[in-house]
């Protein structure tokens, strides 16, 4: 296959045959090509010199380019991509600064780049002239857009399944989005999917921000119940259940009754239509490239991997400039419409489980195998008691509405 020539070049061989055959004037090939009289003569010589060959037109630095990238950091970029073939030219930017050293800084100084970063353009001719860079972006059939105007709008709600971190075989990232700023509320690594972690995840975000105004989500049973046939299933109570489809009884999840106490209604996608969340679908791919794949074999407790983490997500929310929005999320959270939680409510008892108990002759209960006795000031010998449960922690034992005690998990 011959070699390809822009398009400039191309318009200038095919000038510059109509001059040298006499067919124009060097008047009008100035014209035809935008360039002077004496740029059009030394052009016309060149071309005879090289043999009237499209070749010759093409430009050849007989120079020093003055502001060439120091070979000591073109090497720094290509051990930085050798050691992570997942890092983009945008990432090895923003990696760059961290390990230069006096003199290569001094370079960045003598064309004011104070901030020592290279643009991704840049970093990309330097791998592509080293054989090292390849294209990991691929292009996808466009979804229909959509945004909310206002900060705590509507909150985007998933998790994303990742392996190998840690020790676990699996371990699961929840997160929360806002629509309209693309800002990380909240979010964490789970050794489980569940229920409870699920609202872990939720409260923080109002206790953090206040009360948003919609929760959006897939349709994991977690939030929704699923439509089989004549039977609807769920989780319900920390179990799966199945109900007979009913429309004169809806069924809500616990994350939905929680969300309900507070005013919040919860909205799901429609089934089969997972591109409709793809903003916090395409913040889960920017999370595994830059923060994944640089920690999952140099940490090995998750709890110092969540410390990382946030560490990540406020330089995310402060300096990641989104591409749809062009601004840093920080920067759009105003207007703002969410509101402040009310002092008598308290969280503990909306994001729990709950499950009921009869107290029997001791005044006790039994709850996942082990007996709990009740404070002997709160006689409940045969009552109904409702506990609401945080596992591994607590749990706060209510009756009639009203809250009796809390006793150790």
């Amino acid at each position: 296959m011959g070699k390809i020539f822009n398009q400039k070049v191309k318009k200038k061989f095919e000038v510059l045959n109509l001059l040298t055959s006499g067919i124009i004037t060097n008047k009008q090939a100035s014209e035809e090509l935008q360039l002077s009289l004496r740029q059009i003569y030394r052009l016309k010589e060149r071309f005879i010199l090289g043999g009237k060959t499209i070749e010759s037109l093409e430009y050849r630095r007989i120079h020093q380019q003055f502001n060439k990238v120091p070979d000591s950091i073109r090497e720094k970029i290509k051990i930085l991509k050798s050691e992570g073939q997942h890092r983009s030219c945008q990432h090895i930017s923003e990696i760059l600064p961290s390990i230069l050293n006096k003199e290569e800084k001094e370079w960045f100084k003598k064309f004011g780049k104070l901030h020592y970063h290279l643009s991704p353009q840049t970093i990309s001719n330097i791998l592509k002239e080293e054989g090292t860079y390849e294209n990991q972006y691929e292009k996808e059939t466009p979804a229909k857009r959509f945004e909310m105007e206002n900060f705590g709008e509507l909150v985007q709600m998933d998790s994303s399944p990742f392996s190998d971190i840690c020790g676990y075989r699996r371990v699961y990232l929840i997160l929360t989005l806002d629509d309209h700023s693309r800002k990380i509320l909240s979010g964490g690594f789970f050794n489980s999917d569940n229920v409870y972690n699920n609202m872990l995840v939720l409260r923080r975000v109002i206790e953090k921000y206040g009360l948003f105004k919609m929760l959006y989500t897939d349709n994991a049973s977690l939030f929704k119940y699923l439509r089989y046939k004549e039977w609807s299933y769920k989780v319900y109570r920390g179990e799966m259940r199945f109900y007979q489809n009913n429309p004169d009884k809806q069924i809500t999840t616990e994350i939905e009754e929680a969300l309900l106490q507070l005013g919040i209604p919860l909205l799901t996608h429609y089934p089969g239509h997972p591109r409709a969340k793809g903003k916090i679908e395409r913040i889960f791919r920017f999370i595994n490239d830059r923060f994944v794949k640089e920690y999952r074999f140099k940490v090995k407790r998750l709890c110092e991997l969540n410390n990382l983490f946030f560490s990540w997500v406020d330089w995310y929310n402060k300096t990641w400039v989104n591409r749809d929005t062009g601004q840093v999320p920080e920067d759009r959270t105003k207007p703002s419409v969410f509101k402040e939680l009310p002092k008598d409510i308290n969280l503990d008892d909306i994001f729990c489980l709950k499950e009921v108990r009869k107290v029997d002759k001791t005044n006790s209960f039994s709850y996942n195998g082990k007996i709990y006795t009740l404070d002997h000031k709160n006689n409940l010998v045969g009552r109904i008691v409702k506990l609401h449960i945080h596992p591994e922690k607590k749990i706060r034992v209510w009756c009639n509405e009203k809250f009796i005690e809390e006793l150790k998990w």
